[in-house]
């Protein structure tokens, strides 16, 4: 069985800003990558063809944003309704927007007599099914985790961000991301 844990990630990017002087500003954002047996998802999931390496996309597992978080690993525990159709889950997202009309890294939750698995991870975006031909990871990956470990692990995340949230009254102070709910990066179809 695969062991999973999450360990301290930073993710950024550049945007142009101002009118009269452009210029580039370096956005960063602190994060924790979900580890799967000590190795960051991230790198788990880049396409060895399309650099930069590891993966820009992020989890979830973000302080600025812990109600996000906080839905996420519910999903994750099977406690809310999945991010796609088919039970799929989001286990990395767009790193400026958490958009999954950008781009999303997801799996197939399944859980079993003492087991989590994750299944068929691969690239999706929420306004088209999953194909696996299409997925850009070859072969397809799968991860299953002992069910008791990996409750475990995602509850005492849960717990910090519910906490994160309830000290900040449920208004994240510094929104970095715009609401995924209000933003899209293309029309949806």
């Amino acid at each position: 069985m695969n062991v999973l844990g999450t360990a301290p990630a930073r993710t950024s990017w550049s945007k142009i800003t101002g009118l009269v002087r452009a210029r580039r500003v370096v956005e960063e954002l602190a994060f924790l990558d979900f580890t799967v047996d000590a190795v960051p998802l991230r790198e788990l999931v880049t396409d060895p063809r399309e650099p930069p390496n590891p993966a820009r996309e992020m989890t979830r597992l973000c302080e600025a944003w812990p109600e996000e978080a906080e839905h996420g690993l519910r999903r994750l525990l099977g406690e809310e309704p999945a991010d796609f159709a088919g039970g799929r889950v989001a286990l990395l997202v767009c790193r400026i927007d958490a958009d999954l009309g950008c781009a999303a890294v997801s799996a197939t939750l399944a859980r079993g007599d003492g087991w989590v698995e994750w299944r068929d991870l691969g690239w999706q975006v929420s306004h088209e099914p999953f194909d696996v031909a299409r997925n850009r990871l070859d072969p397809p990956m799968s991860f299953r985790f002992e069910a008791d470990a990996y409750d475990l692990v995602l509850r005492d995340r849960l717990e910090h961000f519910r906490g994160l949230a309830a000290r900040r009254g449920g208004a994240p102070a510094d929104r970095r991301w715009p609401n995924p709910l209000k933003r899209r990066c293309w029309p949806r179809p």
